[in-house]
């Protein structure tokens, strides 16, 4: 499968390009030029608001990977603008390239004020609250979904990711953790899965715990690798496949 991911400066995305470089053509979407390319994708850089790009970055492509909402470390107005303009230009593009799959980043972060125990599911709003990184996951999700509801005649599968973290110690309730190997397993099971065959679709994504319900059921049947993950620590750092390059963590 050819497939263009978005967010190309985060960990996670970079080792998904790695990951699926034998199976296919991978463009890896960057937002400035820099050096190596992860296992052989295909660097591509630019922005996503520029029609032009993002026309040039899915054509050719079977599925399409949005991993950029994650990429929260512009400055809170270029980011929302980012989230919001620049995944409306990608699906403009994505629908006009008759790309087959679309599958986009979020988080649980959004349901981060209700108490760890709820066994909230897809089912529920998120309340983001008035945060730029809340805001920037909530306005690439309400864009790309009203693409799927209306443009696309293509799947869209959303995952909302738990907060990735290579290890925590035990001891302690969890609360949406999610190992940065079961992360890249999740997105690799939304491209490889059948879906309905088009439409919204929203998966939680952790390593275990009551928020990890609808996922683990076919036909998503996403099964973590790492088992419950605890609840963190003062001053554990998070994974960096969940960080942003360049910004001070912790």
């Amino acid at each position: 499968m050819d497939v263009t991911i978005t967010g190309g400066d985060l960990p996670l995305a970079r080792s998904l390009g790695a990951a699926l470089s034998g199976t296919g053509r991978v463009r890896l979407l960057v937002e400035q030029e820099g050096a190596g390319e992860p296992g052989g994708a295909e660097r591509l850089a630019g922005d996503l608001r520029d029609p032009e790009f993002s026309a040039r970055a899915v054509a050719g492509s079977e599925a399409l990977v949005h991993l950029a909402p994650l990429l929260t470390n512009a400055a809170p107005l270029e980011a929302l603008e980012r989230a919001a303009r620049g995944t409306y230009v990608l699906m403009q593009a994505a629908h006009a390239a008759g790309i087959r799959r679309v599958v986009t980043g979020s988080a649980l972060a959004l349901f981060d004020h209700l108490p760890a125990s709820w066994r909230i599911s897809e089912a529920w709003r998120p309340r983001p609250k008035a945060v730029p990184e809340e805001l920037a996951h909530w306005l690439a999700e309400l864009s790309t979904r009203e693409f799927a509801r209306g443009l696309l005649a293509a799947p869209v599968i959303c995952l909302r990711l738990g907060t990735i973290a290579d290890a925590l110690p035990a001891g302690s309730a969890g609360r949406n953790w999610l190992h940065p190997e079961d992360a890249l397993g999740a997105v690799r099971r939304a491209l490889e899965f059948e879906p309905a065959p088009r439409g919204w679709q929203v998966y939680h994504i952790t390593s275990g715990g009551p928020r990890l319900i609808h996922a683990a059921r076919k036909p998503f049947a996403f099964a973590p690798q790492y088992g419950m993950l605890a609840e963190a620590a003062p001053g554990l750092r998070p994974s960096a496949f969940g960080s942003e390059p360049g910004v001070p963590e912790g």
